[in-house]
């Protein structure tokens, strides 16, 4: 669901945008970029309150045992940072990769994978004298990782230059919608997938 509407976003605002951009309409680009920004930061506080108000929900609808139960809930109390981060996270990568910003998207990238896997783990097993919290640590690995990300592509974003647009946070309702219904069947596939791959987890908890 999370990544539904992270792409649903993401996706259909780097569509409209790089229309803008081709037709050489700086002004609609710059507004497109600030709407999408904007929106982005909503998202991800819509998305995390509701992760947190329902993880207790669906923890419950699993019904696993203790142990694994405990396990989900220490990665589920952080993951509302999770899902914040990673809606802006996403617009930031798509909008500068359209904006000609490749090496910089794939760079940030890179420092998201290696500071999520040396955190996580080190957070999740207590290394390096890091504090031992379990799933926990892994889920603020994550979060961390995300920050990176965030952190190294916003200079991009709002630069300045041949490539770069200034950030004008107007809202374009029509633009908004449209940019919506494009990208509405991309964002369906995850969701799909999403939804097949909780069905099978439940099915398989109860098998086991």
């Amino acid at each position: 669901v999370v990544s539904f509407f992270t792409w649903l976003l993401a996706v259909g605002t780097s569509i409209v945008y790089s229309d803008a951009m081709a037709r050489m309409q700086r002004e609609r680009a710059a507004n497109l970029a600030g709407q999408g920004l904007v929106a982005s930061v909503l998202l991800g506080l819509a998305l995390g309150v509701t992760v947190f108000a329902v993880k207790g929900l669906y923890v419950g609808f699993m019904a696993s045992d203790a142990e694994t139960t405990g396990h989900a809930l220490g990665y589920l109390n952080w993951y509302p940072l999770v899902v914040f981060l990673e809606a802006i996270d996403l617009l930031l990568l798509y909008l500068v990769y359209t904006d000609g910003g490749a090496v910089s998207c794939t760079v940030s990238y890179c420092a998201q994978v290696v500071v999520n896997i040396v955190l996580s783990y080190g957070l999740c097993a207590g290394k390096w004298g890091l504090p031992r919290l379990g799933m926990g640590g892994i889920a603020l690995g994550t979060v961390a990782a995300y920050l990176s990300g965030v952190a190294m592509l916003l200079p991009r974003f709002f630069r300045r230059g041949r490539c770069g647009v200034r950030f004008t946070p107007k809202f374009l309702p029509n633009e908004f919608l449209r940019s919506l219904q494009l990208s509405f069947g991309d964002a369906s596939s995850g969701l799909f997938q999403a939804l097949l791959l909780f069905v099978a987890t439940k099915y398989i908890i109860l098998l086991w």
